[in-house]
């Protein structure tokens, strides 16, 4: 990469450096949001293993926390995650919430089940 940085300093080369990859950043995020997971050719692999595993791991799981904390800066699994209730892939149900119980929690797990979940997760 150094030979395509303009000539100067190591701190000025390294910082043009860091600009070219947030930017090359930027473009592959762009490229991976354009399948959404409402299209017929979105790969449910990545989404239903990740939640496989954030499922094994917790006795709950709040489609919130889902959301914001686990899938935190990737959008198109949280687009995924409203896709995959509506298309019966998480099945969701309430929960009484340990921080307030007058308002039940959200909660979702995977529907086994599933077509797509069962080719998705069965071993090969």
């Amino acid at each position: 990469m150094q030979r395509f940085l303009p000539a100067g300093s190591p701190e000025e080369k390294e910082a043009v450096g860091r600009t070219i990859a947030r930017d090359v950043d930027e473009v592959f995020a762009g490229l991976r949001s354009t399948v959404a997971a409402t299209a017929p050719e979105y790969d449910w692999g990545p989404f239903l293993r990740r939640v496989d595993g954030i499922e094994r791991g917790n006795r709950f799981m709040s489609v919130k926390w889902l959301r914001e904390t686990q899938f935190a800066g990737e959008p198109s699994f949280q687009e995924a995650i409203s896709v995959a209730i509506a298309s019966g892939m998480l099945t969701t149900y309430h929960s009484e919430n340990p921080k307030n119980p007058s308002y039940p929690t959200l909660c979702c797990k995977l529907a086994r089940q599933h077509p797509v979940v069962a080719t998705t997760l069965s071993p090969t």
